[in-house]
Formats: C-alpha cells, sequence, structure tokens
C-alpha cells in the first residue's frame, strides 16, 4: 500500500509513479511513462476550503487527487464529493461545470492534458498492439528521467564521494576524547583547506579579541562542531563543477543560489532557540545537492543539455530524491537529509510544534528566490507551515533580521567561497 504523503511532502518519482497506476486511465501506460508523467506534472498542497479550479479560467489542466477529499460538479450540475481513495479522481479542467473546491487538505498532482494524452496515445496497446515508447528524440527529459530513475531504483546511481578531507575530520571529530591537536593534523594534510579555515577563524564573524595564524588556536576558538562543519561546507565546493560548457552555467548558478541560502539559514538560525546556525548553514549548502549528479548526467544527452528549461524540469524532478540518496550515503543526519528532500516544498508539514532544520532552509530558500527576483510563483508567506513553527520568527520579523543581518551574511557568502574579508580593527 502506498504511503500517503504528509501535507507538502514531495513524494518520490517511485511512489507516486506506483500511486499514479491506481488512476484510470494512468493504468494503461508503462511505469516509464508514469513517471514521465510525474515529473512533467506538479505537486501541490491545498488547504481546506480553497477553490483548486475555476473553469472560467480554462487552463488546459488534469488533476489527480493524491490525498484529502474536494467537491465539484458533475455533467449534470449536481455537486458531487471525490476522494482521493476512488481511482476516478481525476479531473479535466475543460470538463468542468463548476469549481473545484477542497473539503480537507489536499495533495495534488496537476499537468497539461495535452501532454497527458500524448502519453495516453502512446501507452501500450493502443495502436493495433504496437507499443510506441516516447524517445528522447521526442522528448528530452525522458531519457535523463529513466537512466537516474532506473539507475537509483537498483542503486547502481554513481553518487559523489564526499570530500576526504571532509570525511576524515568528521571521522575524528566524531571520536571520543578528540582534541583540536588530533583535527588539526587532518586538516594541515591539506594545505588549501587549513588555509581557508585560518582566514574563516579570522573574519569578522568568528574573530574573537585577535587574529592568529596558528590552525590550533582557530580550531579551539571555532569548537569541534563548527570546525567539522566549516570544513565539510568549503571541502564541498569542489563538487559544483562540470567539464561540459553547456552546463557550466546551470552548475554555477546552483553553487549562487545554495551559498546564498547557506548564508541566509545562518543569519535566521541564530535568532531562533535550539537550531545550531552552523548546522543551519550546512544543511543550506547541501538542499541542492542532488542536483549536481543530475546535471552531469545530463552531459550525456546534448538535447537536454542545450535547453536550460528541460534542465530545470529534469533537476526539479530528481533533486529531492537523489540528494537524500547523496546524504544518507554519506553518513548525515535524518534532519539534514530532510533538507535536501524537501528542497522548494514550500507547504511541507513536518508535523512537529517545534523547528527543524528544514523549517529554516525552506525559509532561507524562499528569501534567496526573493533577492533574486524570482518570488513570483512563492506562496503567502503566512500560509507556510513552517513559519508557524519559527515562533516569534514571522515573516516580517524573519525579513527584519536579515536585513539587519546583511553584513555578517555577505560575510558568510565570501567564507564559504573561501576568501573572507579581513577587518581591521
Amino acid at each position: 500500500m502506498v504511503q500517503t504523503p504528509r501535507p507538502g511532502e514531495r513524494v518520490t518519482l517511485s511512489v507516486l509513479s506506483r500511486q499514479l497506476r491506481g488512476y484510470r486511465p494512468l493504468d494503461r501506460l508503462t511505469e516509464d511513462q508514469r513517471i514521465l508523467v510525474a515529473a512533467r506534472g506538479e505537486q501541490m498542497h491545498v488547504p481546506a476550503g480553497h477553490i483548486l479550479v475555476d473553469p472560467e479560467r480554462n487552463e488546459g489542466r488534469s488533476y489527480f487527487l493524491l490525498r484529502g477529499a474536494l467537491t465539484t460538479m458533475n455533467a449534470s450540475g449536481e455537486l458531487v464529493t471525490v476522494d482521493a481513495q476512488d481511482s476516478h479522481a481525476v479531473i479535466d479542467s475543460a470538463a468542468l461545470q463548476g469549481p473545484i473546491r477542497t473539503l480537507s487538505d489536499c495533495q495534488v498532482l496537476q499537468i497539461e492534458t495535452g501532454k497527458l494524452n500524448r502519453l495516453l496515445r502512446e501507452a501500450p496497446g493502443v495502436r493495433d498492439g504496437d507499443e510506441l515508447q516516447v524517445t528522447a528524440s521526442e522528448d528530452p527529459l525522458y531519457a535523463v528521467l529513466t537512466t537516474i530513475h532506473g539507475h537509483l531504483q537498483s542503486n547502481r546511481l554513481q553518487l559523489p564521494s564526499l570530500p576526504d578531507v571532509a570525511w576524515r575530520v568528521r571521522r575524528v571529530a566524531d571520536q571520543e576524547n578528540s582534541t583540536a591537536d588530533d583535527i588539526a593534523r587532518v586538516i594541515n594534510a591539506d594545505p588549501a583547506m587549513a588555509a581557508k579555515l585560518v582566514k574563516a577563524g579570522n573574519s569578522a564573524v568568528f574573530r574573537g579579541f585577535s587574529e592568529t595564524t596558528v590552525l590550533r588556536d582557530v580550531i579551539v576558538r571555532l569548537g569541534l562542531d563548527t570546525t567539522r562543519q566549516l570544513v565539510t561546507v568549503f571541502a564541498l565546493r569542489e563538487l559544483f563543477h562540470t567539464d561540459k560548457p553547456l552546463l557550466l552555467r546551470a552548475m554555477d548558478r546552483l553553487w549562487e543560489h545554495t551559498r546564498e541560502v547557506a548564508a541566509l539559514s545562518w543569519a535566521l538560525a541564530r535568532a531562533i532557540p535550539g537550531i545550531n546556525p552552523e548546522e543551519a548553514m550546512l544543511a543550506g549548502l547541501l538542499h541542492g545537492i542532488g542536483a549536481i549528479p543530475v546535471i552531469q548526467y545530463a552531459e550525456r544527452f546534448p538535447s537536454l543539455c542545450a535547453d536550460e528549461v528541460e534542465l530545470a524540469a529534469a533537476v526539479e524532478a530528481l533533486q529531492g530524491e537523489v540528494g537524500g540518496a547523496i546524504l544518507r550515503h554519506w553518513g548525515f543526519s535524518e534532519s539534514v537529509c530532510e533538507t535536501a528532500e524537501q528542497a522548494g516544498q514550500w507547504l511541507f508539514d513536518t508535523g512537529s510544534d517545534e523547528p527543524r532544520l528544514v523549517d529554516v532552509v525552506l525559509i532561507a530558500q524562499m528569501h534567496a528566490l526573493i533577492s533574486q527576483q524570482k518570488g513570483g510563483e512563492l506562496p503567502v508567506f503566512s500560509d507556510v507551515p513552517a513559519f508557524g513553527r519559527l515562533g516569534a520568527l514571522t515573516p516580517e520579523k524573519s525579513l527584519r533580521v536579515l536585513l539587519a543581518a546583511r553584513e555578517q551574511i555577505e560575510s558568510v557568502k565570501l567564507i564559504l567561497s573561501g576568501q573572507p574579508e579581513l577587518e581591521s580593527e
């Protein structure tokens, strides 16, 4: 039985494909075609009492109710209730007689009806038994989607390795009775990393009363936990790389966005009791880690490399599932894995009364998109469940916190680039 998603939760493609198999007419599609439907569609969380679709705005979309219940009108003009357990819980906006209104919190997959109909026409057995498949030439997304998803499900996906120095530092720091000297010996084996950490320790963000060039003293000042987090952050930069010129722009954009989210997460966490700012910084940097293998796999498909829109669709469809797999492979905590799995799921609800890392990183992502003038499709902040768990950090106060910390945020962004500004007294 497919597990019911929590409100706003990103449902992985494999889970969504299995769930869609129970809906007519999607039961005619192959699993790969259902995965393409899942990727082409948009997962939405709609609170109770909202109008999901207004027939006066005929958008040519079909809707699959994954969770919850809603009301609409049938062809006779009668008000009917549709439940997610109904195999006919599929609605074509072009055939509506009245608005669709949610009776409870609903999880919905929406997809353009034209795209859905094309897949249905190509379903096995439709044309005299011929199995017509969508090919990479017909749909640039299809090849990379099925390749990565298939490899992920069979444990054959080539996951990036945590950079060696970060792995060794985390291993030593996790041992009982480890000291600053132990950590310093590991870091000194990588002179470039040692230089970055000393610069960070002398930056405006972390500096004490005086500067020091001694790595051990920097580690003592920062503490073992912060040192471990910063080494991991610095080491991750080398993963945001591709040899393909067509994809270099996408990788650079990913790095700049994750760096911004990391700095904003750090600043927000300082205003939230119980959230470690350095851990929030690391989680912010890791939230988009799943996009790296997707972009790298795209090198194999020239048509996808050349199409920024399709590449973005592939990243959006796969980065949560791939990101969770990478971070578990690296041994990170579930709270950090969750930030990657639910990246961009603005209405995700943890079900907890206490703030979690995922809440902080989601809010940081929203602020980052707004600062980049890409916030046009964001929900109203007051509708975002994460804000309800951040206590006094309301949408308005979160903006004031970030504005007040603008200089520190810029310093953190420089630290993440390995080039912090050194302030003179």
